[in-house]
C-alpha cells in the first residue's frame, strides 16, 4: 500500500515536467508550451492559474503548488531550484531575467516584423537608430551623460507600462495599480474639490456651459449619412460598486397603536362564536367584550365546555347568528390585555452540582391565582343565569349546543351554510 509521500511524487515530477528551466517556478509561456506538447485544450493554462496562482501575478511557484494540493515540500526539488539559481548568479543572469530578456527579445522582433510592412515610418525609425548610436559614443567621449532623441524620449506615460502575459489575456498590473502608479488619484481629488466649491457657490461650470451635449462629427461613406451626433463627454468606463442613488423617503409607518379596531357587524355582545384555532378549536363559546387591542374576549362558560376566560383573534371565529340576552353585563375592571399576558415560571432553587442530575429539567408547576378563579365564577355566573331566562327547554338545548363540538361531514361546505 502507497504512502502518502510516495502518492505525492507524480505531483512534484509533474512540477519539474512543466518547470523545464528548473526555476521554481512556472510562467504562462511554460504552461502554454505543455499544453501543446500534451495536446491538451487551451482552459488548461487558465485552470492552473485559478488553482495555483495565489498572488495572481502570472507565474505559479513551488511553494504555491505544493500550498494549494497540500503536500510538503521536497527537499531534492528545493536544492535542484537552488543550484539553477546559483549558476545564473555565477552567469550574472537570473532564471527570471532571462525569460524577462527573452520576451522582450521576442516583442522587438514582433514590433520590427510589423514595421517593415510600412515603409515610410520604417526609414524613420533607421535613421533614427543610426544617430542614437553616433550620439551615445559622443557624449561617452566628452564625459556627458547620453540624452535620448527628441522622439524617444521616456515620459511618465511611457515608463508605466501595463502590457499583457504572453497572449494568455492576464495584465501585468490591475487597474488599480495602473491608477495608483500614475498618481491618477490626485486629478480625481482636484475634480471632486472643483466640484464640490461649484456646488456650494451654486453656479454650473464654465466648461459645462460651453460644451453642447453632443458635436456632429463628419462620417466617411456613402451610405452612412455623412455626420453623426456623437456625445461631447464620455460615458464612464466603469460603473460604482456601490449604490449612489438618493435614499429613499418611506412613509410613515402605521403602528400597531394607530391602528383602528374594527369589529364585524355580526359579532355581538352575547353572540355564540366557533372557535378555529388554538387548543380550544371547535368548541362554542360566548362573546362578551372587545378589548384594547381588538382581541374578544370569550367565555365557553367553563363548567358548559371547559373554555375558560381568553383572548381569540376574530379572523379565527365563525360568528352565529344565536344570542344570548346578557343585559347589563358587569366584568371586572382588570380584564384587559395584560390581564392575560404570560407569567415567567418560577423554577425551584437550583441545587449543588453534584446533587443536579443533568438530565432532568428543573419543574415548574402552574398554579391558577386566586383572582382568575373569582373573574371566571362572577361572568360565568351572568351566562348562566341568561340560560335561565330561556326557559326549561330551550335552556337545555343551549347548553347541549354550546357543550358540542363543531364538525363538518363529508359535501358539507361552510361558505354556504347559515349558523
Amino acid at each position: 500500500m502507497a504512502s502518502a509521500q510516495d502518492e505525492g511524487m507524480d505531483f512534484h515530477k509533474a512540477f519539474l515536467s512543466i518547470d523545464t528551466d528548473h526555476s521554481g517556478e512556472i510562467t504562462v509561456d511554460e504552461l502554454q508550451s505543455y499544453c501543446r506538447k500534451m495536446n491538451y485544450q487551451e482552459t488548461f493554462v487558465q485552470k492552473w492559474l485559478m488553482l495555483f496562482d495565489a498572488d495572481q501575478n502570472g507565474r505559479i511557484t513551488y511553494d504555491e503548488y505544493c500550498n494549494a494540493l497540500g503536500l510538503p515540500p521536497k527537499k531534492d526539488v528545493i536544492a535542484k531550484h537552488k543550484s539553477q539559481q546559483s549558476k545564473g548568479k555565477k552567469s550574472g543572469k537570473t532564471a527570471r531575467a532571462v525569460k524577462v530578456a527573452k520576451r522582450r527579445k521576442e516583442q522587438e522582433e514582433t514590433r520590427v516584423t510589423v514595421e517593415t510592412v510600412k515603409p515610410p515610418v520604417q526609414e524613420e525609425v533607421v535613421q533614427t537608430a543610426a544617430v542614437a548610436p553616433v550620439a551615445a559614443s559622443k557624449a561617452a567621449a566628452a564625459g556627458q551623460a547620453p540624452q535620448p532623441p527628441p522622439s524617444q524620449a521616456p515620459s511618465r506615460r511611457s515608463r508605466i507600462r501595463n502590457e499583457q502575459l504572453s497572449y494568455s489575456g492576464v495584465m501585468l498590473h490591475s487597474r488599480a495599480r495602473v491608477f495608483q502608479r500614475k498618481a491618477l488619484y490626485r486629478l480625481a481629488k482636484k475634480s471632486a474639490a472643483n466640484k464640490l466649491a461649484r456646488k456650494l457657490k451654486g453656479a454650473p461650470s464654465t466648461a459645462a456651459q460651453q460644451r453642447p451635449a453632443t458635436v456632429e462629427k463628419p462620417i466617411g461613406g456613402d451610405k452612412n449619412g455623412g455626420t453623426r451626433q456623437v456625445a461631447s463627454r464620455r460615458q464612464p468606463r466603469s460603473l460604482p460598486t456601490e449604490p449612489t442613488s438618493k435614499p429613499r423617503r418611506l412613509r410613515p409607518v402605521k403602528t400597531f397603536a394607530r391602528q383602528r379596531r374594527r369589529l364585524r357587524a355580526s359579532i355581538q355582545p352575547g353572540s355564540v362564536l366557533i372557535l378555529l384555532a388554538g387548543r380550544h378549536r371547535g368548541k362554542r363559546v360566548v362573546f362578551l367584550k372587545q378589548l384594547a387591542s381588538g382581541l374578544l374576549l370569550v367565555t365557553g362558560p367553563f363548567k358548559v365546555n371547559g373554555c375558560p376566560l381568553r383572548r381569540v383573534c376574530q379572523s379565527f371565529v365563525i360568528a352565529t347568528r344565536t344570542r344570548l340576552e346578557l343585559g347589563d353585563l358587569r366584568l371586572p375592571e382588570r380584564l384587559n390585555d395584560a390581564y392575560f399576558r404570560r407569567t415567567k415560571k418560577q423554577s425551584k432553587q437550583k441545587a449543588s452540582p453534584a446533587a443536579q442530575d443533568p438530565f432532568t429539567r428543573p419543574e415548574a408547576a402552574y398554579q391558577l391565582a386566586q383572582e382568575r378563579r373569582e373573574d371566571q365564577k362572577s361572568v360565568d355566573s351572568q351566562v348562566m343565569s341568561a340560560l335561565v331566562k330561556l326557559g326549561r327547554p330551550d335552556k337545555k338545548l343551549m347548553l347541549g349546543y354550546l357543550s358540542s363540538l363543531f364538525s363538518l361531514k363529508s359535501g358539507q361546505r361552510p361558505h354556504d351554510m347559515v349558523f
